[in-house]
């Protein structure tokens, strides 16, 4: 949806509010991967498992720059945010169709206030808190690269 309504954007600081969000609704994607590959394989396949999606994170950037380009140069800047939003949308209903449910039925379903202590808890972690800005500001680091690296191609070399 943030990649959708990136399109839309008709000020720089829309686009920078809603890239800020989509980078937000992407960080859900690492966390959402490792507990649903630790849910359904055992501790051999989830090496394996882990191998397989780390290698299929790494080959986007190779070629998203590339092929956002031409899109950028044949349709304009929307039309990437479009592409993006295709493209999450296609996932989304593969996974929605084809991925099992990777929870293991919980008779004692958490409560809203359970679910609230457990987050208290967490941000009160120093190691939690220091491993999650460590992570947030590698990651943060690698958006603006990638931001950065076409401004810089274009305008400087």
């Amino acid at each position: 949806m943030a990649s959708f309504l990136c399109t839309l954007a008709t000020s720089i600081e829309q686009l920078i509010a809603l890239r800020v969000l989509q980078g937000i609704a992407s960080g859900a994607e690492g966390v959402l991967v490792m507990a649903i590959l630790c849910d359904l394989f055992d501790a051999k396949g989830q090496v394996r498992a882990f191998s397989i999606y780390r290698a299929a994170c790494a080959v986007p950037p190779i070629f998203a720059p590339l092929l956002g380009a031409y899109v950028y140069l044949a349709f304009g800047w929307q039309a990437n945010f479009a592409l993006l939003a295709v493209i999450a949308a296609v996932v989304t209903v593969a996974l929605w169709m084809f991925l099992p449910e990777s929870r293991r039925p919980n008779q004692n379903h958490d409560s809203l206030r359970k679910v609230l202590s457990d987050y208290v808890r967490l941000l009160r972690s120093r190691a939690f808190l220091s491993l999650a800005v460590i992570m947030s500001a590698a990651i943060g680091f690698l958006v603006i690269f990638h931001m950065t690296t076409p401004f810089v191609l274009f305008e400087v070399l």
